[in-house]
């Protein structure tokens, strides 16, 4: 579904950047994840910039690699009530 949503669109979308902060390889060399950190330029001037967590699972397919579950999540706010 990635494929279908970014034809035509830059991939990563510009102002998007994410850092892996910790990598696994299964035993069998065709499995894998990456996880960290991600962020993005605000959509409106003034705006906080948007982060958050991700977690990407990778498959190996021959010669390379395709993402076969990427999930991301961003923080709550918790609003403090007295």
């Amino acid at each position: 579904e990635r494929e279908l949503f970014f034809r035509g669109r830059p991939f990563p979308p510009p102002g998007f950047q994410w850092e892996p902060d910790d990598a696994w390889l299964a035993g069998s060399g065709e499995l894998g994840y990456t996880r960290g950190a991600w962020s993005a330029d605000p959509a409106r001037p003034g705006e906080a910039r948007p982060s958050g967590r991700y977690l990407s699972v990778w498959t190996k397919r021959g010669a390379s690699w395709r993402v076969l579950a990427d999930l991301g999540e961003a923080p709550l706010a918790i609003e403090a009530h007295e």
